[in-house]
């Protein structure tokens, strides 16, 4: 029996140091309906609880799922365009990532972050670490923004698929030796 090996990464906070800029968005969101809230005071009430528990703690409980949905949705667009300028892998993401598929090591992204985030994560990051990124303009698509970079990390913009779901986490698998692409499936 062949004997696989595999790395599974975190996602927020992991592969990218993002998670200041969650709890910017969450400020200016509520900061939007009239609500301030203490960072600090924030961090520490919310840290590892989903959009909804923070939604019905802020806004509260009685609001119906799909209004929910949609608040939260109406967040994470405003989390990609406060982070957009700033997205990249951590320090050393990359070579780790190119040395494990050079190893045959299998990759995934278990993660709690909805689908629009793992897109925008996963491909724009590819191009903001890579010395040569895409010359299409900025915009609120990541994988219209970096059509054009395939170099960091080997096939790291390839499409990812989502292979599992398990409560709040999901689990996306890098297709092994793909052609660099910029759209996710879901």
């Amino acid at each position: 029996m062949t004997q696989q090996r595999a790395f599974i990464f975190d996602m927020d906070g992991t592969i990218v140091d993002n998670m200041g800029f969650h709890t910017r968005s969450w400020l200016e969101f509520f900061s939007r309906r009239g609500h301030a809230v203490d960072e600090a005071a924030f961090f520490a009430a919310t840290a590892g609880r989903t959009g909804h528990e923070i939604i019905g703690q802020f806004l509260g409980e009685g609001l119906a799922h799909d209004d929910v949905t949609a608040l939260i949705d109406e967040k994470e667009v405003l989390y990609r365009e406060i982070y957009a300028p700033h997205l990249r892998a951590v320090e050393g993401f990359g070579a780790l990532v190119s040395a494990a598929q050079a190893a045959g090591i299998r990759l995934a992204v278990g993660t709690a972050a909805p689908p629009s985030n793992v897109d925008f994560t996963l491909t724009a990051s590819a191009c903001a670490s890579c010395s040569t990124p895409s010359s299409a303009p900025p915009t609120s698509n990541a994988a219209s923004r970096n059509r054009t970079c395939s170099c960091w990390p080997p096939n790291a913009a390839a499409p990812i698929r989502r292979t599992a779901s398990c409560s709040r986490t999901r689990l996306w698998a890098w297709k092994q030796h793909a052609e660099p692409a910029c759209a996710a499936s879901s």
